[in-house]
Order: C-alpha cells, then sequence, then structure tokens
C-alpha cells in the first residue's frame, strides 16, 4: 500500500508521562498476519488495471461493495498514554482512483482491490490532528471473511519531539462499521495509541452471540471453568489442586478475519497450597469458528511486582509473569494444561528462567460432565453427570476411533472398549 507523509500535530504537554503509561487491554495476543498468497511463488507478476467505482469486478463484487464499511464519518474512543479523549475521523474514497489487481494463476496470489483515500483524524480535545491520503485495500476470503486491509499513513516524529528523528505508523480501518484504527512507531510492535467504535481491534468485528455457532460455544464457556478444581502438580512432583473460576465480562467479544473469536473473561485463580494466593485478574478465551472440535482455550497473562505484592511464588524474585493456559473439553487428550512462573531476579539485570511450572491434569472422567467427551467411554452425559446409559440405550455412535475416548475403539458404528 502507498504510505505518503503527513504531519502529526500532537501538543508537548501531553507527552510528560511517557508512552510506558499507555492504558492498553490486559492482554495483547500477537496479532496474526494477513496472508498476501496462497503458495510459495512471490507475487512478482501484478496485472493492475483501473476499473468503475460501481462495476463487478473479477473478485465478484464492485468497488463500491468492497468498500462500503470504509467512507464517511466516525467517532470512537481515543486512547494515547495515559489520556483519553474521542476521536473523529472522516474518509473520502477517490472513486476514480479503484484499481483491481490481478496475478496469473501461476503465482498463487490472491487478487485484490484498491482504493485510495483522504483522511482526517481529529481528536475532542484538539491536540491531535492528522491529514494524509492512503490506500485501502479488500481481498475476497473465500470461506473466511474478506480481507480489509488499513490505510497506512507515514508520521514525522519531529512534531512529538522535536529533538528526535522518529517515524510514526497510523493505521486507519475506515470511518463506518470499520471504525478503528492504531498508532505505532514506525519498525516497532508496541501498541502507542488506538481507537475503536465497537471495542474491537484494527481488523475485527463485534460478534453477534446470538449466531448458532458462537452460542453454543458461549454456552460452554458458561459452564467450563465454574468454580473448577483440578487436580495439579509442580514441577517439583509436589501434588495441588487449581481453583479456577471463569465468567465473561462486559468487554466486547471480537472476531477476526480468520474467525478466530475472542471473549474476554473475569478469572479468579489460584493453588490450594497458597503459592499462588487465589486473586481475580482479566484473562481472554479464545475458540475458532472454523473448527468443528468443541473447544474453548482459556489463557490469562499478568505481570506482578514482587516488592510491592508479594506472594509464595516470588521467592527470590523483584517481579514475576504468570501464564495460565487450558482448554476445554477435558477430553482425556486434552486434561493437560500448564501455569508457568517466571521474572526477575532481586539484584539481577536478567531475566530468570522459568522459576516454577505447574501441570493441570483434571482427574479422568469427572463426575460431572458438559460433553460425552468428559465421560468414561462406556458413559453418557446426562444433566450434567456422567451416568452408565439405560440398558435400552445403545453405545454412542460414531465413525472414527477419536469420538470414542482415548481407550475406545469404534466398531460397527458404535463405541466399544475392546
Amino acid at each position: 500500500m502507498r504510505a505518503r507523509e503527513i504531519l502529526l500535530v500532537f501538543l508537548a504537554s501531553s507527552f510528560g508521562c511517557g508512552p510506558a503509561s499507555l492504558e492498553l487491554p490486559p492482554l495483547e495476543l500477537d496479532r496474526p498476519v494477513f496472508p498476501t498468497n496462497r503458495g510459495i511463488a512471490q507475487c512478482t507478476r501484478p496485472m493492475p488495471r483501473q476499473v468503475a467505482f460501481d462495476r463487478a469486478t473479477a473478485l465478484g463484487v464492485s468497488p463500491e461493495e468492497a468498500f462500503a464499511r470504509i467512507e464517511g464519518q466516525c467517532t470512537a474512543p481515543f486512547k494515547w498514554m495515559a489520556e483519553q479523549t474521542d476521536m473523529t475521523v472522516q474518509v473520502v474514497l477517490d472513486h476514480d482512483s479503484a484499481v483491481e489487481t490481478t496475478y496469473p494463476a501461476s503465482d498463487f496470489c490472491i487478487d485484490k482491490l484498491s482504493v485510495e483515500a483522504d483522511v482526517v483524524l481529529s481528536t475532542a480535545d484538539g491536540k491531535l490532528t492528522v491529514r494524509g491520503r492512503g490506500s485501502f485495500v479488500y481481498m475476497p476470503g473465500g470461506a473466511l471473511r474478506p480481507i480489509e486491509l488499513p490505510a497506512e499513513l507515514s508520521v514525522s516524529g519531529a512534531a512529538l519531539q522535536p529533538a528526535a528523528m522518529e517515524r510514526y505508523v497510523v493505521k486507519v480501518g475506515g470511518a463506518g462499521p470499520a471504525c478503528a484504527g492504531e498508532i505505532r512507531r514506525q519498525g516497532s510492535q508496541p501498541l502507542l495509541a488506538a481507537w475503536s467504535s465497537n471495542g474491537c481491534r484494527l481488523g475485527e468485528d463485534a460478534v453477534d452471540t446470538d449466531r448458532p455457532e458462537v452460542a453454543v460455544r458461549m454456552e460452554q464457556l458458561a459452564k467450563a471453568w465454574r468454580e473448577a478444581h483440578l487436580d495439579a502438580a509442580w514441577d517439583t512432583g509436589v501434588e495441588t489442586a487449581l481453583e479456577l473460576d471463569v465468567a465473561v465480562s462486559n468487554a466486547a467479544i471480537c472476531e477476526n478475519h480468520y474467525r478466530l473469536v475472542r471473549v474476554p473473561v473475569d478469572v479468579r485463580y489460584g493453588t490450594s497450597d497458597g503459592i499462588i494466593p487465589v486473586h481475580a485478574v482479566p484473562g481472554q478465551v479464545e475458540f475458532s469458528l472454523t473448527s468443528n472440535e468443541p473447544t474453548v482455550r482459556l489463557l490469562v497473562t499478568e505481570e506482578t511486582d514482587c516488592t510491592t505484592q508479594p506472594a509464595a511464588y516470588c521467592e527470590s524474585l523483584s517481579s514475576a509473569s504468570l501464564r495460565l493456559q487450558i482448554a476445554y473439553p477435558n477430553a482425556p487428550n486434552q486434561r493437560l494444561a500448564h501455569l508457568s512462573v517466571s521474572g526477575q531476579l532481586r539484584g539481577s539485570d536478567e531475566a530468570a528462567t522459568t522459576q516454577r511450572a505447574l501441570t493441570i491434569a483434571g482427574a479422568p472422567y469427572e463426575v460431572e460432565c458438559l460433553l460425552e467427551l468428559d465421560c468414561a467411554v462406556d458413559e453418557i452425559c446426562a444433566d450434567g453427570f456422567c451416568r452408565e446409559p439405560p440398558k435400552t440405550q445403545t453405545r454412542p455412535s460414531c465413525v472414527f476411533d477419536s469420538e470414542c475416548g482415548i481407550s475406545g475403539h469404534c466398531r460397527a458404528g458404535t463405541c466399544s472398549a475392546l
């Protein structure tokens, strides 16, 4: 995409806290990289041609349809460092600049549409003004959602820090339903500022939880880790238990191009031996809508200052990082989960290796269940409990051995322990 230099005007007084004080979401997972080809060949033979804005193209849509979410004006909450205000975005598409780019079939590349636009960004407090011209790109997603690449505007950092030669990249998703964007230092990954009208990150859409494929996963999530007590053991061999309670928070639920759904959750967890005190922390649950597997995965990451919030796991650490990963359903081959503690030793400038590691393994075939996978191969899940099937009831039907548990086999369409 084309990136043209623009001027970013921001009052110097707003930079007293430094980038480290920016309020960001507690979890910042790596953003998937949008694909640009489907094979090993490089996309070096583009065949661009100018197209009418309202005419259908070889991609199956017209530029007008492809960029319907982009043009217009919107206002969204904006965070820069410790400050929060509103960002107003105006996008005016240059309809005469629409270009369709195709590639030879041998290049295995994704065809795309692009259009240039004039972009104006301004904050309600008057401290930020951006004017520039960028290019938006649309690529069909096939079985996935279409890929909508944001316009990138190259920003001079001289207005921000007169003595600095840094540059910044402003990414603008659009001004309609795609009203989101972000600011980063050029060549740097940490996020400095962001805005979004629906609470989702740039490149994501808010999820309708009434959609059947989403609703069934949300129902699982509502029950999977409610007041759970899971058998566990430290890497030293000492046994303990993980106390875990997970509830969906009020934050936006979002879906990216790959149909991966992120659900912000409120988590309370700790170990029964007190090494990890039971405490509350924000977390995130993910599940994929492209998979038939009824799996939801929980991820919690947190940083602790051991000098002000000492805990048993701190020992000689001045700070510690905790990372908890666990998946549901608790099928016999999916019961393992991990919690790791790593951090920096007191009096040392170098980060220590992992100090402790906890392996969580729910006891096989718990009494309570949500799915048949939670029960033994000769049991069924009925009313939330594993029970023996009625004598008149046949064994679960199956196609593959994997549907019959870790020791079961699929014989003549039914599960058998033989």
